[in-house]
């Protein structure tokens, strides 16, 4: 009985530690609202619902981590490989843009599909399933597209008139927060490779009420809408799709965050 203890034991930590990629990862800035020039500590955050750990910095495996101005002029975030602080000091409003290279997972048939199941991505396991590869382990790679909005204080206040289209492959783009009405509404736009990707899952969820998931689907133009109350908020998706020329995995996937605050 001890025995069989520790193996289900040991099988369930497998598949928990298999798995860790389909949790989120975004970027959580100390403040989203600062002071010009004020020296701000960013951090890579890995987990749920605004809840998680920091993850330490792979400086081998960044494309990119900076502040993006509407300019497009950046600045990049310091910091020490292994060390989980990063710093900058903004001349003005922008985006912090966190962009991974490829990682990859090989997964046995069933956590694989587990995998798909956890994250509503019955597509693909249909797809899996015509190209006789159900049973057949899910090679794959992944990548992190984590965007962070960063007000100045006495500046916009509005996250979208600062948020743009910074180069991910996989982004989310605050295109309009109404604040008019007796409810603010935002709207954000989701692309892939420049173009508005319709169809696609979207999750949104508010910090001060992390067991409440906003979930949305983008339309035929790729927005969503959703009301929201002030406070920080974080918008993820995902996308996968057949790998092209990589030898090592049949699928890619993307995994993409914004952070952003709304001021009352």
């Amino acid at each position: 009985m001890h025995t069989l203890r520790t193996v289900t034991l040991c099988l369930t930590c497998t598949l928990l530690t298999s798995l860790a990629h389909a949790h989120e990862l975004w970027l959580q800035p100390m403040a989203h609202v600062v002071n010009q020039s004020e020296l701000i500590k960013v951090t890579i955050m890995h987990g749920e619902r605004f809840q998680g750990n920091p993850v330490a910095r792979n400086s081998p495996m960044i494309r990119r981590y900076e502040l993006v101005h509407p300019d497009h002029e950046a600045i990049p975030v310091a910091g020490l490989n292994t060390t989980v602080e990063g710093y900058i000091r903004p001349a003005n409003e922008g985006v912090i843009v966190y962009h991974t290279k490829r990682y990859e997972s090989n997964l046995p048939a069933q956590q694989f599909t587990a995998y798909l199941r956890e994250e509503g991505l019955g597509e693909i396991e249909r797809r899996r399933e015509a190209l006789s590869e159900s049973q057949t382990p899910g090679r794959e790679v992944y990548s992190r597209c984590a965007k962070s909005v960063i007000l100045l204080d006495g500046g916009s206040r509005n996250p979208s008139t600062v948020d743009h289209d910074t180069g991910l492959p996989l982004e989310i783009i605050l295109k309009d927060i109404d604040t008019e009405s007796d409810t603010t509404r935002v709207q954000a736009l989701i692309e892939f490779d420049d173009a508005p990707i319709a169809g696609i899952s979207v999750i949104a969820v508010s910090k001060s009420d992390p067991e409440r998931l906003i979930e949305l689907t983008s339309d035929a133009e790729g927005s969503v809408r959703f009301d929201a109350t002030p406070g920080d908020w974080m918008i993820t998706t995902l996308h996968i799709e057949r790998a092209t020329e990589i030898d090592n995995a049949e699928w890619e996937s993307y995994w993409a965050s914004s952070t952003f605050t709304l001021t009352e």
